[in-house]
C-alpha cells in the first residue's frame, strides 16, 4: 500500500515543523521508508501574513520538492496549508492568498480546541457556500466533539470531511480519544488518516504503524481507504463519499 499524507509540516523553516533543510530531508526519508509516496506540505496559515511569508513558503516548497526527487523521482510533494479558521478565510481563499490542498477545492482547516459547535457548523457552511470542501484537521482535538459522534455526523452531512492523526488512532492521545476515534471509524465518519508530522525526532511522519493497526482491527480495505485512496482523491480533487 502506498500512503498519501495530506497533513504534514515538512517545509523547512516556515512554521513549528521542520526547522531546516536537514530536518526536512530526514522527514522525507522517514516517510518514504514507511511507504508514503505522496505528501501534501501544510504549513500553518494565519491571516495578514504578508507577501514575504508567501515567498518564503514557495522557496521552502521548491527546496523540498528537489530533495524528494533526490530520493525517488516519483516521490510527489504537493503544496497546501493548515488554515486556522476565521471570518477572513473565504476571502483569502478566493484571492489565492492561501493555498488549498494541491490546488483543489479541498481546504484543510483547524480550530481552537475549545471551539463552539455552532461556530464549527457556521465555518463548514461558509466554506461550502463559497465552493470549498473543508477537511477538518485532527478531529480528536475538539472538546465539543469528543464523545459526540452525532455532531461529527452533522458536520459530515453539511459537507465536511474528517481527518484524524495517525498517532491518535493508535492511542498516543489517551484511551478516551482512541475509543472515540474508533467509534468514528466504525461509523465511517473518518475520511482520512494523516501524520500531522512536525519533525524528524518528535511527531515524525509515520503512517505504517497506524495503517497496520487499522488493518488488524478493521481489514486492509479500511486501511487503504483511509491512508491511501481517500487522501489521493483529495490530491486529485475528486469527490469523497465515505
Amino acid at each position: 500500500m502506498k500512503f498519501v499524507d495530506i497533513h504534514c509540516h515538512i517545509l523547512p523553516g516556515v512554521d513549528d515543523g521542520a526547522r531546516n533543510e536537514e530536518e526536512t530531508r530526514e522527514m522525507l526519508k522517514t516517510a518514504y521508508e514507511q511507504g508514503t509516496r505522496t505528501i501534501v506540505a501544510t504549513p500553518h496559515y494565519y491571516p495578514n501574513v504578508g507577501e514575504s511569508r508567501s515567498y518564503k513558503i514557495r522557496s521552502a516548497y521548491d527546496a523540498t520538492v528537489a530533495m524528494a526527487v533526490g530520493i525517488d523521482r516519483n516521490y510527489q510533494i504537493c503544496l497546501g496549508a493548515e488554515i486556522l479558521y476565521n471570518g477572513q478565510v473565504t476571502a483569502d481563499l478566493r484571492a489565492q492568498r492561501v493555498s488549498t490542498l494541491c490546488q483543489t477545492s479541498y481546504v484543510l482547516v483547524e480550530f481552537p480546541g475549545y471551539v463552539d459547535f455552532s461556530y464549527l457548523c457556521r465555518a463548514v457552511q461558509n466554506l461550502r457556500t463559497s465552493g470549498f470542501w473543508p477537511v477538518i484537521a485532527h478531529i480528536e482535538r475538539y472538546r465539543v466533539l469528543t464523545g459526540h459522534p452525532e455532531r461529527v455526523l452533522q458536520l459530515v452531512d453539511m459537507g465536511a470531511r474528517i481527518q484524524t492523526n495517525a498517532d491518535a488512532v493508535c492511542g498516543k492521545q489517551g484511551w478516551n480519544t482512541k475509543r472515540f476515534l474508533h467509534r468514528l471509524i466504525r461509523q465511517k465518519l473518518v475520511h482520512v488518516v494523516a501524520t500531522d508530522g512536525h519533525g524528524s525526532r518528535h511527531r515524525k511522519p509515520e503512517m505504517k504503524k497506524c495503517a497496520d493497526y487499522i488493518t488488524r482491527k478493521y481489514g486492509a480495505d479500511v486501511a487503504e481507504r483511509l491512508c491511501s485512496l481517500n487522501p489521493m482523491r483529495i490530491v486529485k480533487g475528486e469527490y469523497i463519499l465515505e
